[in-house]
């Protein structure tokens, strides 16, 4: 049976580059979120005035659209990795709107669970260089830039547990080859 694998984690913690690697190595199957048609208009969705619930319903829609897409994929694929899926999306709805439990409603959605994911964190101050590196020349504001809201969001992935659950720190402390020859023997444990 095909095997869905989903790295999740803050902005900055390195889900796109090991998954690209992973995928590339395996020969798998990468679903990078939110896949078109919603990546062109989620800027819309992203203000900062915009309406948590009505966000929540856009990238709700969004995840739906990639479950339904993974469905169809499963039978032509040996895996498939998901750069982003459902934790990401109630954990920043969380911190965003604490008065809701965003975790309750994506677990009542049905979607997918994988046969193994991968948390990718780092230590704060290596995710805000990461974020203020990446956002230096944007006009935009980003959530991400702000430290507090980034911690939060790092500290609610680290509180993760679960029996498919791998957390791996990416802030320097491991060198890379250690953590790619780590994520490789997770994925080969369920072949």
């Amino acid at each position: 049976m095909p095997k869905i694998i989903v790295f999740e984690g803050p902005d900055g913690g390195a889900k796109t580059a090991l998954s690209k690697y992973l995928a590339d190595y395996f020969g798998y199957l990468r679903i990078w979120t939110p896949e078109e048609p919603f990546r062109s208009i989620r800027h819309i969705f992203d203000k900062s005035d915009m309406d948590y619930k009505v966000r929540f319903g856009f990238y709700s829609s969004s995840v739906l659209f990639t479950n339904n897409r993974i469905l169809n994929e499963l039978q032509d694929q040996e895996g498939i990795l998901i750069d982003r899926f459902t934790a990401s999306l109630w954990v920043y709805h969380n911190i965003m709107d604490p008065g809701t439990d965003y975790k309750v409603l994506v677990d009542s959605l049905g979607f997918l669970q994988p046969d193994l994911e991968f948390i990718m964190t780092a230590d704060d101050s290596v995710l805000i260089e990461r974020m203020q590196e990446r956002y230096q020349n944007s006009s935009i504001a980003h959530r991400e830039q702000n430290p507090e809201f980034l911690a939060k969001v790092a500290q609610s992935y680290r509180n993760i547990k679960g029996d498919n659950i791998v957390h791996i720190d990416t802030s320097g402390n491991e060198p890379k080859e250690q953590i790619l020859k780590r994520a490789i023997g997770y994925i080969k444990e369920l072949r």
